[in-house]
């Protein structure tokens, strides 16, 4: 946090300039890392790892406790797909991200991913959409 308080920097270029990696990187592990916060059955690389949170834990607990504010034992719910040929439609919003967990047998084929417009065209190169993947067995 020093390093971010004694520059002039701003925003983005604030916290890579701090962090020594660019932004991009960042957010894409961070949005991993939240995905697999103490996920069960699963040890995360260490980059992708809260030292000093549980956020499943924690979100179970105030399910338990405050339902009608919580709603969800865990708030990350990912659309699923079960391999094969699949469809997903999202929204790109600046600054969010979406989850989508394919789950393969052991011997299925591969997949591939087109990110497309609502007419099926080819996103810009100037959407600057990011894709990140994180392997659970």
């Amino acid at each position: 946090m020093r390093r971010m308080d004694e520059t002039k920097l701003i925003g983005a270029e604030n916290v890579s300039n701090a962090v020594g990696e660019p932004i991009s990187r960042l957010l894409g592990q961070w949005f991993l890392a939240n995905w697999v916060s103490d996920l069960p059955n699963f040890t995360p690389p260490q980059r992708l790892k809260y030292e000093s949170w549980a956020f499943r834990t924690t979100y179970a607990s105030l399910n338990q406790q405050q339902p009608s504010r919580y709603d969800r034992p865990y708030p990350l719910v990912p659309q699923v797909f079960n391999g094969g040929t699949f469809a997903a439609n999202a929204t790109a919003r600046a600054g969010s991200g979406d989850y989508f967990r394919v789950v393969q047998a052991t011997n299925q084929r591969g997949f591939g991913i087109r990110l497309t417009d609502q007419a099926g065209q080819p996103l810009p190169s100037s959407a600057a959409l990011r894709l990140n993947v994180v392997r659970i067995r």
